[in-house]
């Protein structure tokens, strides 16, 4: 697995992230916080967790925080495996399409 590397950039916004889902902080917010775009925060916040780093959100728009507790991790945990799940149950009719036509299917 390649190592990734957490730069400058990175190591500022887990900076500004606090603990605990109370003290979320909204996307928006730290693209400000940071001077940077929308998008740029949402590939950092990428790099942090491809590097090990837990950084939790909430699904409904509650913001980034740092997990507190093996609570906030399982309620991250569960969260995104339910996301992954319903993904692949819209991806199924996509694979069957690309089967049926003859196309090499993963």
């Amino acid at each position: 697995m390649k190592s990734v590397t957490i730069g400058p950039d990175e190591l500022r916004l887990i900076g500004l992230l606090k603990a605990g889902r109370g003290n979320a902080v909204s996307r928006h917010s730290l693209a400000i916080l940071m001077g940077t775009s929308d998008r740029q925060v949402r590939k950092m916040i990428e790099r942090v967790g491809a590097a090990g780093i837990i950084i939790c959100n909430e699904q409904r728009g509650g913001g980034y925080y740092i997990a507190e507790d093996l609570d906030e991790i399982e309620r991250q945990y569960r969260q995104k495996l339910n996301r992954m799940k319903s993904m692949y149950k819209r991806t199924l009719p996509l694979r069957r399409a690309l089967k049926e036509a003859g196309r090499p299917v993963k």
